[in-house]
């Protein structure tokens, strides 16, 4: 794991809202919020089913060239629609060990 690098893309939150006595949370949603909708609507479209496995890779992830291997989310059969970075690196530890066995 010494050469894992994750990226992720975060925002500063402001300073509104409040921790009820019980405990709930209140936050409303501010005009700031309500400007990043555009781009909260783009990074759901995390790419999928793209190269899909067993249609472009087989399940060692090796397309029809020999050598060639992709390992992203393009792999997964369909957009997750959440952050798939734990499955990308486990997709990417088993393809290591493919490659150095």
């Amino acid at each position: 794991m010494d050469r894992l690098l994750g990226i992720m893309t975060k925002i500063t939150d402001e300073p509104v809202g409040r921790v009820m006595a019980d405990g709930a949370l209140s936050k409303p949603v501010t005009a700031r919020d309500r400007a990043l909708h555009p781009g909260i609507e783009r990074a759901r479209g995390y790419p999928g089913g793209t190269v899909a496995i067993d249609t472009v890779v087989d399940r060692d992830l090796q397309t029809e060239i020999d050598g060639l291997f992709v390992c992203d989310a393009s792999v997964l059969p369909t957009a997750p629609g959440l952050p798939p970075i734990l499955t990308i690196m486990a997709l990417g530890k088993r393809l290591g060990k493919t490659l150095a066995a």
